[in-house]
């Protein structure tokens, strides 16, 4: 009996290991997005050489001040003990920044083992301008580009995306028709072995 069981639960383990189980939670779209803010402004902070218990006035373009990407900014400010004012007649410094581009895209859908979930690249990318600068001096000018790549299972791409990011590009990689028919296929099949493999076992 415990050879039974044992044999089944390798089965399973085989098949779920491959088929049923998931990477666990990817970030969102959205939060990838707010990474790559984050990111943009804190090298950007550094490189204008920003101190801390700094005051500034930020300047916003449209696509900014109404989107996640204005608390992002906002919050690395903060995470840097520099102070936004909202009085831009009595400011220490100046940001002026604009959004130039924003893209979540996909690479060609791929498979790590035979019967393993379909997998794609994600690659978050996000561009700022912007000048930093005070009434007599300016700090920094220029754009500022960063792109975060990771891997994603193509099942969750729906789930990833949100349609509270009109400004940013959004492409879905289309399936092939192999890819198309192959996952109902293994799972079809992997179940219909997991059954042979039960009832012979079994008797």
């Amino acid at each position: 009996m415990q050879n039974i069981f044992r044999n089944i639960a390798a089965v399973w383990m085989f098949i779920g290991g491959n088929v049923m189980f998931a990477d666990g939670n990817p970030a969102t779209d959205m939060e990838r997005i707010r990474q790559a803010s984050d990111s943009l402004m804190v090298h950007l902070i550094e490189e204008a050489g920003i101190s801390s218990a700094s005051s500034i006035f930020v300047s916003y373009d449209n696509k900014i001040a109404y989107t996640v990407l204005y608390y992002s900014i906002i919050e690395s400010f903060f995470s840097k003990n520099i102070s936004i004012t909202t009085d831009s007649t009595n400011r220490d410094m100046m940001l002026e920044i604009s959004l130039r581009g924003s893209a979540i895209s996909y690479s060609e859908t791929f498979s790590e083992s035979f019967l393993g979930a379909l997998k794609t690249t994600r690659t978050i990318s996000l561009t700022y301008d912007g000048i930093m600068r005070n009434r007599q001096k300016v700090f920094w000018a220029g754009s500022k580009t960063i792109s975060l790549v990771d891997t994603v299972n193509y099942s969750d791409l729906d789930n990833l995306h949100s349609g509270d990011l009109p400004f940013a590009s959004y492409s879905k990689p289309a399936l092939s028709i192999f890819d198309s028919l192959l996952e109902p296929v293994v799972v079809t099949i992997a179940s219909g072995v997991a059954i042979y493999l039960f009832f012979t076992i079994r008797s």
